[in-house]
């Protein structure tokens, strides 16, 4: 009684309080709006979804994965692009935190750049980005559901069908799956609008909406403009054949009515539909040509390996190869198809756990032929009956739909074709099964009255059939290990558990099967099977700790800081080297505002492939997206132009030539006191082939290539070394520049010319210098220092090495270093691949004793693996290095093997004389603006110039206001013959085919506003036209 008593007066006056009830007045107010309870419902199903998460993480949802390494750092980088454009009205065009420079149009669009969703967070307080991202993820699929909603309604659907349907899309599969890629989400925005602008047009001739959301879908997502210009013409088409009926009704009322029709109501439904795709494509063409210009320059788009199959197939059929070719591209997968054709029922039938790969199997790398398009439980087991309900009633559209639907699923053209006909398979169109599959349960459940029991009997025994068979092939060897779940059981306990819950559901559905109160049931049942799901996927697919992301936000905070007063000193054109952007942080340039030496980034300048190849900078080898220079490499570096390392206070590894510039706590920070601005006069030119060209010529070795295509570390040094000896240009344009051999500049015509002053270890560390010793754990938690003597260096003895195993190397005879007393401190580079995680210490001799001269894990993160073609290591030591220690920081599991740990190493001196030498011919009075650059050269003789700048068409040069050719130097840098005497230069950014976009939109403004001015028009004249054509 007491507690009764006490909890009565806590509500007295928790209702009595002012503040509580102006909130609830303005609720009540609030609630008499249209949609206001909806969206109120929507918000509160989310948040209770991401409630833990928010609360640990300060009010963010730092996904792992792409999420934490790309969509933070992109949105920072987005404000500040657009702070600079209101600040200085010049808008970005060229964005050079990413990876040296990129076009940023081209590049970023994709992800954020126009995105009205990213855009209304410019509002906010740069620290906050991480907080308002997190809202507007929620808000996201909040709108989801509303758009959902709204469509739902132009079916006139009962008012809580469309809660119960939009609250399952809102909270989908599809939407959890692709949480780490927080850019697609807004795609579950707009796809219904799409589908209902063309439901506007096929019943009401009204093209204003269609048009609209294509042309939001193209400056938000250009990639998803495919596929909904597929889709949506596939669904266009369909809805026009189930309508045709409906305008022959139309027609004849017209003529009943004696309406002038200026044509048949069919074929002015054809020409709206063909005029709004077309005039939405020309409104968003601003964005989509200068990004598709990019895009085609990727190996991923511009090979069209499946298209360029499906057209050699479809010749063949009149060359005599016959039909089995062409249809075999059709409808078979040339890739894992036992699995392949697996996807589309678990993608339907199973939750989403990961938004890396499914409840059944587990993928060792990502799979882009999966995606989750689940739709909840309760509305999984009405698909059945509201299939046989809709064969019932609409025979042929229902099971032309439905046939036509396992087809594109199940084989790969529609993967293929709603992603433009790239060469990868992706099945991020599922969106639109999600979308279609609720659409047509929606409007069958509202007829569910007239649905047999026994409907929802065969549907719970389909289902249990599709987990069972699922069950039984999760079995057949795809047991491996994923984030966050051990292995592979864990997963079937909870495809269990989904079908306890399954079986449970059918008992209560078919005890209410027929009841008004259902569909009010159903819609919380789905809400609270989101909030499973949605923890479970995060579970799964991991969050990390917002406060120790990118290596603590203690750290990043303070690194921030040290690059701003940076920039608020330093003027110059420079780059900022710092051992937080690894590979977990490439994009945290952008964080900090600096210019970026990495990326993890699908577009990237693809001008600069052989550069990033030459030099090992991606990490998967030509071609990845993964990229960054991390190693302290010193000719690199210097090539660069990285004026700053900003370092761990413990961090001794320094390379030669940079001195203490400032240290804060954690910090201490380095400048180059050799530091080159902008870029190099050479007097010597480098000819070589393109790395395309090498693989095809079959034998004559151009004086650069792919480190890997060698067993050792050497000419990934030889080519850094080349990048600071002379302008390496390719064969074409020294043929185009000097077409009579008449050629004034020295020339490189042998690898020795580069590689001198180089020494390097291939011959000389043999495997009786190496020893391997293996860390014995004994199957304790903690590690008791006991190790096992492997032997010599092999393959046999370096693979599966556990934590804290080692690779002594005894370099006494080596000389590593022994003229540093002459000769100043010497760079030393040891292959070991940046895959794995090592600690590399060198050690060197004072009196007999030996003593640490310096260490460095240059990173450490996940992503081991083998096959890592980076793998060039700098140190720098003043010493002779005696022993060479090698540290695994992670056990070594599935083969993964220690590479021979070949060394090569260049003095002080060597780097001096060709640095000294680039001086004595600078760029000097160098300005940089917005997208431009000016500068003077006063040169001697003519010379040739190589800017620190990536090449892209979009640059333009003049010299003393007269245009100048500009060519790729370095493999991927802007360069250019420069003449004698002092001139002026100004180089200059515009992004390719913008002018030419830019008048494709006002051309497709230009026919909007006639269409409705037209309109208008005949609206105003409508009775003297009825007057003129009147029928007696």
């Amino acid at each position: 009684m007491e507690f009764k008593k006490t909890l009565s007066n806590f509500l007295d006056k928790f209702n009595s309080n002012k503040i509580f009830n102006w909130f609830k007045e303005k609720y009540f107010i609030l609630s008499k709006k249209k949609y206001v309870p909806f969206i109120f419902f929507m918000y509160c199903v989310a948040f209770v979804m991401f409630f833990y998460t928010l609360i640990r993480n300060q009010f963010t949802i730092p996904v792992s994965g792409d999420f934490t390494l790309q969509e933070i750092p992109f949105y920072f980088n987005g404000y500040d692009d657009w702070w600079t454009f209101f600040k200085t009205g010049k808008f970005v065009l060229w964005d050079d935190s990413a990876m040296l420079g990129v076009n940023n149009i081209g590049a970023n669009s994709f992800y954020y750049l126009f995105n009205p969703f990213f855009l209304v967070l410019l509002i906010v307080p740069r620290n906050l980005i991480p907080q308002a991202q997190a809202f507007m993820m929620i808000t996201k699929m909040v709108l989801a559901g509303l758009t959902m909603k709204l469509l739902l309604q132009k079916f006139k659907l009962k008012e809580e069908t469309t809660w119960l349907i939009a609250t399952s899309y809102a909270f989908c599969g599809w939407n959890l799956y692709y949480l780490w890629f927080n850019h697609f989400l807004e795609i579950a925005v707009l796809l219904p609008l799409v589908l209902l602008g063309i439901e506007y047009v096929i019943k009401d001739q009204k093209p204003l909406l269609l048009i609209i959301s294509i042309a939001i879908t193209g400056l938000t997502n250009y990639f998803f403009l495919i596929s909904f210009c597929f889709c949506g013409v596939i669904y266009a088409i369909f809805r026009y054949f189930q309508n045709l009926k409906y305008y022959s009704i139309i027609s004849k009322e017209r003529k009943i009515d004696k309406t002038m029709q200026i044509m048949d109501i069919r074929i002015e439904v054809i020409l709206q539909g063909i005029f709004a795709f077309l005039v939405g494509l020309l409104l968003c063409s601003i964005i989509v040509l200068p990004c598709f210009s990019v895009a085609l320059t990727n190996s991923r788009v511009g090979d069209q390996t499946y298209l360029t199959n499906l057209v050699d197939c479809f010749k063949g059929i009149f060359n005599g190869q016959g039909f089995k070719p062409f249809f075999d591209t059709l409808f078979k997968w040339d890739y894992d198809e036992k699995r392949r054709l697996l996807y589309p029922l678990i993608a339907f039938f199973t939750p989403n756990v990961d938004c890396f790969d499914s409840l059944v199997f587990a993928n060792q790398g990502y799979d882009n032929a999966y995606a989750s398009c689940f739709i909840y439980t309760p509305l999984l087991l009405m698909f059945i009956p509201c299939l046989i309900q809709g064969i019932k009633k609409h025979t042929a559209s229902t099971i032309v739909g439905t046939l036509g639907m396992l087809l594109l699923m199940f084989t790969p053209f529609a993967y293929y074709c709603f992603s433009g006909f790239t060469n990868v398979v992706y099945a991020r169109w599922y969106i639109f099964v999600t979308v279609i599959s609720l659409l047509f349960i929606g409007v069958q459940y509202d007829q569910r009255e007239e649905m047999s029991a026994w409907y929802l009997d065969l549907s719970l025994g389909i289902i249990l059939i599709i987990y069972g068979f699922l069950l039984y092939k999760s079995q057949e060897g795809y047991n491996q290990e994923i984030s966050n779940l051990k292995d592979m059981d864990e997963r079937t306990i909870y495809l269990y558990v989904e079908i306890i819950y399954v079986f449970f559901l059918y008992l209560y559905l078919r005890k209410n099967y027929k009841k008004e109160s259902l569909t009010y049931d159903m819609r919380y049942l789905v809400a609270i099977e989101a909030v499973v799901m949605c923890n479970i996927t995060l579970m799964c697919q991991g969050t990390a700790s917002f406060t120790n992301l990118y290596q603590g936000q203690d750290n990043i905070t303070e690194e921030v800081k040290i690059a701003n007063q940076i920039n608020e000193v330093d003027k110059s054109y420079f780059r900022l080297f710092s051992t937080t952007s690894d590979r977990d942080g490439n994009n945290l340039a952008m964080i900090y505002g600096t210019r970026g030496v990495g990326t993890f980034h699908s577009i990237y300048d693809y001008e600069l492939e052989d550069f990033l190849d030459w030099s090992q900078v991606q990490y998967g080898g030509r071609n990845g997206w993964s990229m960054g220079v991390h190693e302290k490499r010193i000719n690199l570096d210097e090539f660069l132009g990285i004026k700053y390392y900003v370092l761990k206070s413990d961090d001794n590894n320094v390379p030669f030539g940079f001195s203490e510039y400032l240290s804060t706590d954690k910090h201490v920070v380095y400048r180059n006191d050799n530091f080159i601005e902008l870029g190099y006069a050479f007097d010597t030119i480098i000819k070589t082939d393109s790395n395309k060209d090498y693989y095809k010529n079959n034998g004559e070795t151009p004086l650069t290539y792919q480190s890997y295509l060698s067993y050792s570390s050497k000419e990934t040094l030889f080519n850094e070394k080349a990048y600071l000896t002379g302008a390496i240009i390719y064969k074409e344009d020294y043929d185009k520049l000097f077409p009579n051999g008449n050629i004034k500049f020295n020339e490189v015509n042998s690898i020795n010319q580069i590689s001198e002053g180089i020494y390097n270890t291939d011959r000389t560390l043999t495997n009786s210098l190496i020893k391997i010793y293996y860390a014995e754990w004994n199957n304790e938690p903690y590690f008791n220092n006991q190790f096992t003597y492997k032997g010599n260096y092999s393959y046999e003895n370096s693979k599966n090495l556990t934590w804290f195993s080692y690779m002594d190397i005894d370099t006494t005879s080596l000389n590593i270093g022994s003229e540093c007393s002459t000769r100043g401190k010497c760079f030393v580079s040891i292959q070991a691949r940046m895959g794995e995680n090592l600690k590399i210490s060198l050690y060197g001799k004072k009196n007999g004793q030996e003593y640490l001269i310096t260490s460095d894990t240059h990173m450490k993160h996940y992503y081991n693996k083998n096959g890592d073609t980076k793998k060039q290591r700098g140190f720098y030591v003043d010493d002779q290095v005696t022993r060479i220690k090698i540290e695994v920081l992670e056990t070594m599991d599935n083969n993964r093997y220690l590479l021979k740990p070949y060394i090569a190493y260049e003095y002080e001196d060597t780097y001096l004389n060709q640095v000294n030498k680039l001086k004595q011919n600078p760029l000097y009075d160098i300005k940089h603006d917005v997208n431009s650059f000016s500068f003077k050269t006063n040169f001697d003789e003519d010379k040739f110039v190589v800017l620190q700048i990536p090449y892209d068409k979009g640059w333009s040069l003049k010299a003393n206001q007269e245009d100048v050719d500009i060519y790729k130097g370095q493999g991927g840098f802007i360069s250019f013959l420069a003449k004698k005497g002092e001139t002026n230069y100004y180089l200059e950014y515009r992004t390719p085919l913008l002018s030419e976009s830019i008048k494709i939109m006002a051309l497709g403004t230009a026919l909007l506003s006639a269409y409705y001015i037209g309109l208008y028009n005949y609206a105003l004249s409508k009775k003297k036209f009825l007057e003129l054509f009147k029928v007696n």
